[in-house]
């Protein structure tokens, strides 16, 4: 399994609380089996909450001419990298589309978020995964700034950074938030990702995954923390990165209501956290771990802890 493959399976549990999300179809198949199922089905699309799913070879323009206005999902993760002309004519849905799930190459995705250039106010999950040689590179992703999605609940970015989008500015209902920074492009210094933050009173879960280089390392101890952040409704907080980004961000964060922190360091085994040991001793639950693992690796250390 390849770091990618690694990093969309990550963000497929979390997007989902655990849970997959393969099953979103299931009706499909009942639907086949006569016109009494079918009709039954189609008469109570409310009820079973039942949408479309686009996936990589759907035959999107007929799906959309013969079958009923059901939300629309749009999950290209699993295909092969590349955009279809299919994925287009779903987004000339806005209103229809809840779900967008997609792992494209950075020619690809641009064109895709150019595509979408408009509101999308049914829009509930967002997973982008940018894939191949642009997460190495230093081209970002450019997010046309009218991309709205005022009802967005759960926001996954893998080596994306909206820059320019009002995308985070609007979406004051999140309860999820997953940020993946691979490299140097898209990578968001503690401030500012404390300012993204701040205005989510909604937040339940939060994961940060971020590498650096030594430079930016060495920056990030003498960088003052500006913003201060309070997380009323953050109960779940995983970081995998150094020391020296968590004592920054955590620095003037509130979480009173935080049950589980989750903390993988990509250190040396010798680092100094004083900044985190002060926030697990100040936090408004006052933790108390029943739990705890320590796991020692060539490459890096974790520690799990949870209430």
């Amino acid at each position: 399994m390849t770091d990618e493959d690694k990093d969309s399976d990550v963000i497929r549990l979390s997007i989902v609380n655990g849970r997959r999300w393969e099953n979103e179809h299931w009706w499909y198949k009942p639907a086949h089996v006569c016109r009494r199922w079918r009709n039954l089905i189609l008469g109570s699309t409310s009820f079973l909450d039942l949408c479309l799913v686009f996936t990589p070879g759907t035959p999107v323009a007929d799906m959309l001419a013969h079958s009923p206005p059901l939300p629309i999902v749009i999950d290209y993760v699993d295909g092969d990298g590349n955009v279809e002309e299919g994925i287009f004519l779903a987004l000339e849905q806005p209103n229809r589309i809840r779900c967008i799930r997609v792992a494209l190459c950075l020619q690809d995705l641009q064109k895709f978020v150019m595509a979408i250039d408009d509101e999308l106010p049914a829009l509930e999950y967002l997973v982008m995964v940018l894939t191949g040689a642009g997460r190495e590179g230093d081209a970002t992703l450019v997010f046309p700034d009218t991309i709205q999605a005022p009802h967005l609940r759960h926001l996954a970015l893998l080596d994306i950074v909206p820059i320019g989008s009002r995308l985070l500015t609007t979406a004051v209902g999140l309860v999820t938030l997953c940020l993946f920074m691979h490299n140097s492009s898209t990578y968001l210094n503690p401030n500012s990702l404390l300012q993204c933050i701040s205005s989510l009173p909604q937040l339940e879960t939060l994961m940060i995954i971020v590498y650096l280089n030594r430079d930016v390392e060495t920056q990030l101890s003498h960088t003052p923390t500006i913003t201060h952040a309070t997380l009323p409704n953050l109960r779940r907080l995983s970081f995998q990165g150094v020391s020296a980004y968590i004592e920054v961000l955590i620095r003037q964060i509130a979480t009173p209501r935080l049950e589980l922190l989750n903390i993988i360091f990509f250190d040396p085994l010798t680092f100094s956290i004083p900044c985190l040991v002060r926030f697990m001793n100040t936090t408004g639950n006052k933790l108390r771990f029943d739990r705890a693992e320590f796991e020692f690796l060539i490459e890096r250390d974790r520690v799990e802890t949870s209430p």
